[in-house]
């Protein structure tokens, strides 16, 4: 996991995710946490306890992104609920097509713009919405691979255009 090529940041984020240890609902709740007049149901459906596995893959406002995001690359497999198994899945699906870092590129931005966008959905009133998620993922990864990939150079509006052809080797 921390071979990654993401902020650091990021790769703290995607530790604490991994390990369950976010401050879900559920986590809140089993520490006795109490948080404002904050319920600790999914803030994206409202229909059950907000979790870690919940939140990030088994929601159906985030079932859409993931696999809207897999049509971008051409991944065709089911979502894994549990989070170690969902970042296992991208880890290794490199398989002489898909390249397996840039796959986990992916798989961080889109986490952390899910987190990011759910705490602006909590704390500023900002609406969720999975296409605003979506653009801040594929920006993240351009910027994250454009950083922090020796020799990448490919501008922004060339590179999301054809998305897929960026994660094939």
């Amino acid at each position: 996991m921390w071979k990654v090529k993401v902020p650091n940041k990021v790769g703290h984020f995607v530790w604490r995710l991994v390990r369950d240890k976010l401050p879900t609902g559920r986590n809140l709740n089993l520490r006795q946490i109490t948080v404002g007049d904050l319920n600790y149901i999914c803030p994206l459906c409202l229909r059950v306890e907000e979790s870690v596995d919940h939140l990030f893959f088994s929601c159906e406002r985030v079932r859409e992104i993931w696999l809207e995001c897999y049509s971008w690359i051409g991944f065709s497999s089911g979502v894994q609920v549990v989070p170690r198994e969902h970042f296992l899945q991208h880890w290794y699906c490199e398989s002489g097509r898909i390249d397996g870092q840039r796959q986990m590129v992916l798989w961080a931005a889109v986490t952390w713009c899910i987190w990011r966008h759910r705490n602006k959905y909590i704390f500023n009133n900002q609406e969720f919405r999975g296409e605003t998620v979506l653009d801040d993922a594929m920006f993240f990864i351009w910027s994250w691979l454009n950083a922090l990939e020796k020799g990448f150079n490919v501008p922004f509006q060339v590179w999301s255009s054809n998305i897929r052809m960026n994660f094939v080797r």
